[in-house]
């Protein structure tokens, strides 16, 4: 898997952080990280698609085949997906995704307790609240 990382760094010690809440809307989606910031003070990070087509969210815990990367250990929550993620490694039925394969660029929101990919067709906005 190729992926790099987006937005900001975040507190480097040992701590819990996790999706704190989902919104879906049309095609806006907002995730809220709930987090520690660089300089570890507790914070939440807002991250915002405007136009999405999928996205699905799953225990850490069921992604191992993503936990097992670097870039799950690094410190940061969002990545882009450059090759072999949801939309263009993993076995899918047949069908599924086929509209966006190759029209969509795949973000993963990662927390050591729960996991987003998001396909859209815009690059997401962070902010920390």
């Amino acid at each position: 898997m190729e992926s790099e990382v987006l937005g900001p760094k975040y507190w480097s010690g040992k701590f819990e952080n996790d999706i704190k809440s989902v919104f879906f809307e049309q095609d806006r989606l907002v995730i809220l990280v709930d987090t520690k910031n660089e300089v570890g003070e507790d914070a939440v990070l807002q991250i915002s698609f405007e136009w999405i087509v999928a996205f699905r969210f799953m225990d850490e815990a069921n992604m191992t085949y993503y936990s097992n990367l670097p870039l799950i250990t690094s410190t940061f929550h969002l990545y882009k997906i450059l090759s072999g993620g949801w939309s263009n490694g993993e076995v899918r039925q047949q069908g599924i995704l086929d509209a966006s394969a190759g029209v969509y660029s795949e973000y993963l929101v990662a927390t050591n307790n729960g996991c987003i990919q998001i396909l859209s067709g815009d690059a997401p906005k962070t902010i920390w609240n």
